[in-house]
Order: C-alpha cells, then sequence, then structure tokens
C-alpha cells in the first residue's frame, strides 16, 4: 500500500518549499539532499524561492555556498525541470488528499484506507 499524498496547488504563500510535500510525491530536502544543504533559510516557503511566470514556477535560490560539485549541479538541473513543469494557480493555498490513486479525497476512501491500514495490521498481529 502507498502512503497517502499530501500536495498543494497554489501560490505556496503557506507551504514550505523543502520540508513540505508539494511537488510529487515527496520532500524536496529528501529527493534532493545536496542543494537542500545549501539552503540560506531552511523554512523557506514556495513562495520565496520561487516566482512565477506564464503560470509556471521559476526557481530562486539563496545559497549559504555556490554549487561546486558535478553532483550538486545535476540535482539543481532535475530540480528546476521538475519545478519548471508544475503549473501554478493564484488562489488561496489548497491541501489535497489523495491516496491510493485517487483524485479526491472521500469519507468511505479514508474509512476504508484506515481499515485497510490498522485493522488489517491488527489482525495479522493477532493471527487472524
Amino acid at each position: 500500500m502507498t502512503e497517502p499524498t499530501i500536495f498543494s496547488q497554489s501560490k505556496g504563500v503557506t507551504v514550505r518549499f523543502w520540508i513540505d510535500v508539494w511537488l510529487e510525491d515527496y520532500a524536496l530536502r529528501d529527493k534532493w539532499p545536496l542543494l537542500y544543504r545549501l539552503e540560506e533559510k531552511k523554512t523557506c516557503t514556495v513562495a520565496e524561492r520561487t516566482k512565477v511566470s506564464s503560470n509556471k514556477l521559476m526557481l530562486d535560490a539563496d545559497w549559504i555556498a555556490k554549487i561546486r560539485t558535478t553532483d550538486e549541479l545535476m540535482q539543481w538541473l532535475q530540480m528546476c525541470a521538475a519545478i519548471n513543469r508544475c503549473e501554478v494557480s493564484m488562489g488561496q493555498d489548497c491541501w489535497t488528499w489523495v491516496a491510493e490513486g485517487q483524485t479526491e479525497c472521500t469519507v468511505k476512501g479514508t474509512v476504508d484506507l484506515l481499515l485497510q491500514r490498522f485493522v488489517g495490521s491488527v489482525e495479522r498481529r493477532n493471527g487472524i
């Protein structure tokens, strides 16, 4: 079973750039740790690290040091490409929970997911 994914689609004024899961299925600090080490403000928001141009995000980095290694450069290019593919809206930040490939969160889907995850694990531990 895959983990539920929480993501945001908007301007990013309340979404932490490196820490929150907002781009694909991972926190950026986990995907690109070399760049995270270079970050000046580890808790910056998406709005602080990006600029919007034609509904696309463009990176606006604030490093404590310059990119020096080939690995850092590769991570930078990968992150730029991923973020450049991200379209934004100009509304409020909106969090959505998507689990098991669902496109929306429903009460039934949430109950089913919780039952599968927690009741199933209790039954397995008890040999049921």
